[in-house]
């Protein structure tokens, strides 16, 4: 948690083992050229609609030779960009909601590598007349430091008060000091001022700033102060909002709560928050009180409060009291009282939704293109109906019966280019226990969600507006406040009860609003940084696992500290796993997997033994039993965790188990006494995955290695292992039901250890094919322990035959005069190790015989003409095709026709459908008319693994974004490499901040390009003609 400790450590160990870090490292700036970042232009700006009002047209262009990433300054949440992160060069488009305010935001682009970022560039984004910050009030606690005893509020006099309103200020304090004591706010934030900190006693105490003098047209402002709690007893420094309440007051008597967000800096030394709140005053006031309140005693302190003007924000009414709901902007989008004609029992039955028409009684400017679906949900008049709101309008109301109940409003249109709205309902709840009634809503049982007709949010946040749960009739008016990401087109609205037959909802609005809650509509709801999370251990989270993906916690944060046990380092673990297990357990069920793009633990600067704490977004990560894993994940595009070191253990306890308990011990460091391999061979090689059986106790047991290669390398590539009996440790795993054993690094593989058995290691290619001319094909053999021994070559037979020399190996081929292919197999032999290749000599038929080979490896690949497709396995779920079931009942490929489709602002690959068998591609629907079209794969210079990708005279392209792929005229450089995914080594093809892979859905657009390089069902495969 002591960042500053955790990098002098870092120092040490760099100093004591420098030798060892020369001599076995490479940096990862080797090979990239001197690191530099240019970004144009320095401002941009947008006008009041939120469009572009310059010739930049909305986007900074991003030109750099290193891994970048752009942050927002806090608060600033207006602004939207295309990406956060990227590699090389890029353009980030940057996009604005309608505002009639000034802004301005600044965004901070900086590359950097492994140790941190190395070159920052700050550029803003403008909209409208931004106006410069007047300030009002500022408070330091004064500039020089005061001793022990320390002065009371009232007794103390060195306060450092400044700006326009300050004049008439003064200060009153209960339970309240002024101190020079713990850890200072300096260095903490910007303007953070030190050494003197207000501290807050036994509570309750209070700190009011009294008489801030504010002009008549100053009525949009933003105050900011730092925090800081510490509990000393538990050694605790997360700041608590709950517990330091903020007031603002016109008179000094009536006080108004005033919310406000914090940073992260609770989590570093010296563990001081920098806390802000956007504000609007309802009605202009001459004078003005701001009290801040500890709940918990001599745990809070506070420092450098500041009053400026601002852009506004939240309004408020310190007359009436509190917050202003946001009044609604025009006509409403939609609305419903579902009051259209009385509903009425049908065989004695309140009818539901399909039933009848009596609730349809919508209107608003979004309504012409509504439809509904619904689930247990009635219309009915009985009981409480609703009142005690404004405009509530009694009569109808909708009924949510056996659980779960949902009621869905479909296809809202919405208004173009808007993104901040406010969903607005009356809702009831009425449980009888025994004659006595329950009638206080229940939000946790009862979920608020939006949609686009694809995707649909997590459950969004709503409060309390109007009416009350205590009295007569017992309704309560709601409102959802949310910002979309982006704007859309249209927009649904789910309803969900998870209680059975106690929840009624009336007087649906969706209305323009002030925005809230951020909605991305491909993954959820934006997370803030979480708040007061509650902790969760690995067993409880093994306990909630059922083969259905469910929420950790619907409706709160938790937090899961753990060790991580990957070990990046040898490279033997899956991309996108984190691996982690509960400190120093020795205990079956202490072990769990992350699995999403976002806990990859390279990324995240991740290592074998370093402490975590995991914060679980509520209602966003879930967890599963996925084929025996356990996994907790979440949405794809969503932010459903956030991982952050917290220190690093000094040693990881291994258990000694059977082989038999492998899955028990998932995710746990383990060891299998006396294992024995019958046959020595490669830990790791670059052409497939490699599962070795290993014996124990008279079992069985898989020890599985990762495919490698340079670009997924691991410290098993090629190495050798021999025949043996011994100990064998790793990390034990499953995968798709099966147990096995991961070892991380040599270390865990040594007593197989082998420096002197003779052996080959791969062959390139691994496949001949030769034309029916005939002709020679070279290859190149790898090995290892040659020693004295000779490669040796059997198999094949006239018109094949092969020679060796040295370590290469020539196919030759004499004319084939028949029409069909001749198959053999090449066997190529190092003193027992055997490697075997597939030979082809083609028949007459030479380039009009219809039949090619498939590539799905990047071994295999190389420049030249190819037919590009995605792949779908039997069994596999897919939408869409009128020929194929659903799910697929064949093995088949989508062959890109050349063509892209568009819809919804997405832009994929047209695929095809057909079947490869016997070298040949077959339509399985004869009767489309698109054919598949031949690309072109153009070798970059100077770039290994590098193609452009060019078809019909264009070049493909991706944007930043997911789904963004499109054709033109200039080349883009696309990088192939091998990406592991659930056991699979999947081949992608990596522009613009996006993967080319197969989607497991619809078969028209089976090629798509995603932000993560395993968002897909597979990778994308190559036909190359023979």
């Amino acid at each position: 948690m002591k960042k500053s400790s955790i990098w002098k450590l870092l120092f040490s160990a760099l100093t004591v083992f420098a030798v060892v870090v020369f001599a076995g490292c490479t940096d990862d700036n080797d090979d990239m050229g001197a690191p530099y970042l240019n970004v144009t232009p320095e401002n941009l700006t947008f006008d009041a609609e939120g469009q572009p009002a310059d010739e930049y047209n909305g986007t900074f262009i991003v030109e750099t030779n290193r891994p970048w990433r752009a942050i927002v300054e806090d608060e600033q949440t207006w602004v939207r960009l295309s990406a956060t992160e990227g590699e090389g060069d890029a353009a980030v488009t940057v996009t604005v909601p309608a505002s009639n305010i000034g802004q301005s935001a600044k965004v901070t682009f900086e590359v950097y590598n492994s140790y941190g970022a190395l070159i920052q560039k700050d550029v803003n984004v403008l909209q409208g007349e931004v106006v410069p910050p007047t300030l009002i009030f500022n408070e330091t606690a004064g500039s020089e430091s005061v001793a022990n005893p320390y002065p009371l509020v009232a007794d103390y006099t060195g306060w450092n008060t400044t700006g326009e309103g300050a004049s008439k200020v003064s200060y009153e304090g209960v339970n309240t000091s002024i101190r020079a004591s713990g850890k200072s706010s300096a260095g903490a934030y910007d303007g953070a001022s030190g050494p003197n900190v207000i501290f807050f006693g036994s509570a309750p105490a209070t700190f009011t700033v009294k008489d801030i003098t504010l002009a008549s047209d100053q009525t949009n402002l933003k105050l900011t102060f730092g925090g800081q709690y510490y509990d000393g007893d538990n050694n605790d420094n997360n700041f608590n909002k709950d517990n330091f309440v903020v007031y603002l007051s016109a008179n000094g008597t009536d006080y108004t709560p005033l919310s406000y967000e914090v940073n992260d800096g609770d989590q570093v030394d010296p563990y001081w928050v920098f806390a802000t709140k956007n504000f609007t005053l309802k009605n202009a006031t001459s004078t003005l009180y701001i009290k801040f309140e500890a709940k918990a005693s001599s745990k809070f302190r506070l420092d450098d409060i500041t009053l400026m003007t601002g852009n506004g924000g939240e309004e408020i009414d310190l007359a009436g009291g509190g917050v202003v709901p946001p009044d609604p902007s025009g006509d409403a989008i939609y609305e419903n009282n579902f009051d259209k004609t009385p509903a009425e029992k049908v065989d004695n039955k309140w009818p539901f939704l399909d039933q009848t028409d009596a609730w349809q009684n919508a209107s608003g400017t979004g309504n012409s293109t509504v439809t509904y679906t619904s689930a247990n949900v009635s219309v009915r008049t009985s009981g409480k109906l609703s009142g005690g709101y404004d405009g509530a309008s009694g009569s109808n109301k909708i009924f949510f019966g056996s659980a779960p109940a949902t009621f869905d409003i479909n296809t809202i249109t919405m208004p173009a280019g808007k993104t901040n709205y406010r969903i607005i309902f009356g809702g009831a709840y009425s449980q009888s226990n025994g004659g006595t009634y329950d009638n206080i809503f229940k939000p946790e049982s009862f979920h608020v969600a939006v949609g686009n007709g694809t995707d649909w949010s997590g459950n969004l946040t709503y409060e309390k507006i109007g009416g009350s749960d205590t009295t007569d009739p017992y309704w309560v008016q709601f409102a959802v406040d949310f910002t979309l990401k982006e704007a859309v087109g249209q927009l649904s609205i789910r309803f969900t009860a998870d209680v059975a037959s106690v929840f009624a909802i009336d007087d649906v609005q969706l209305v323009e609003g002030n925005g809230g809650q951020e909605v991305d509509l491909e993954g959820g709801v934006v997370p803030p940084d979480p708040g007061e999370a509650t902790a969760i251990t690995i067993p409880e989270l093994i306990a909630q696992m059922t083969t259905t993906e469910a929420p950790v916690d619907a409706n709160a944060d938790r937090y899961l500290d753990a060790v991580v046990m990957n070990d990046v380092a040898g490279g033997n673990y899956t991309f996108n796993n984190l691996i982690l297990a509960t400190e120093n357990a020795t205990e079956a069920g202490n072990g769990i997997k992350l699995y999403g793009s976002q806990v990859e633990p390279s990324t995240l600067g991740l290592n074998k033994g370093d402490k975590v704490r995991v914060t679980l977004y509520k209602g966003l990560a879930k967890v599963v039993n996925s084929s025996g894993m356990y996994e907790v994940t979440g949405a794809k595009e969503a932010t459903w965790c956030k991982v952050e070191k917290t220190g690093t253990v000094t040693s990881i306890p291994t258990a000694t188990i059977a082989a038999a308990d492998l899955a028990k011990y998932q995710g746990m460091a383990v060891t299998i006494a006396n294992a024995s391999v019958a046959q020595a061979g490669v830990w790791a090689s670059a052409s497939a995955l490699s599962s070795h059986t290993f014996t124990a106790d008279g079992a069985n047991f898989t020890v599985f290695c990762k495919q490698s290669d340079e670009k997924n390398p691991s410290v098993f590539l090629d190495v050798p292992y021999k025949a043996a009996t011994g100990n064998i440790s790793g990390l034990a795993a499953v995968y798709k039901n099966n147990s096995q054993l991961v070892p991380r690094n040599l270390d865990d593989v040594a007593a197989f250890s082998d420096s002197s058995t003779p052996m080959i290691t791969g062959v390139t290619p691994a496949s001949v094919s030769i034309p029916a001319t005939g002709g020679d094909q070279v290859l190149t053999v790898s090995v290892l322990n040659q020693g004295d021994n000779q490669l040796s070559v059997s198999g094949l037979t006239p018109p094949l035959s092969a020679t060796v020399d040295g370590l290469t190996v020539t196919v030759t081929a004499e004319a084939n005069t028949g029409t069909s292919p001749v198959n053999q197999t090449l066997t190529i032999t190092l003193a027992g190790s055997t490697k075997t290749v597939p030979v082809t000599l083609l028949g007459t038929g030479g380039e009009g015989s219809g039949t090619y080979t498939l590539i799905d490896n990047l071994s295999n690949l190389t420049a030249g003409t190819f037919l590009m497709a995605g792949f779908r396995a039997k069994g596999e779920a897919q939408s869409g095709s009128t020929t194929e079931p659903n799910p697929a009942a064949e093995d088949y490929y989508g062959v890109w026709t050349g063509e892209m489709i568009t819809g919804n602002g997405k832009t994929d690959c047209e695929t095809l459908q057909m079947t490869f068998a016997n070298g040949e591609l077959t339509k399985i629907d004869a009767n489309v008319t698109n054919s598949p079209a031949e690309m072109e794969l153009v070798a970059v210079d100077g770039k290994s693994n590098t193609y452009y990708i060019k078809c019909n005279g264009q070049y493909l392209a991706s944007g930043s974004k997911s789904r963004s792929l499109s054709l033109g005229a200039d080349p883009a450089e696309w990088v192939f490499s091998m990406v592991d995914k659930d056991g699979e080594s999947r081949l992608v093809a990596a522009n613009g901040g996006c993967s080319l892979q197969t989607v497991d859905s619809s078969f028209k657009t089976m090629i798509r390009g995603y932000a993560s390089a395993t968002q897909g069902k597979h990778g994308i495969y190559f036909f190359k003609k023979n």
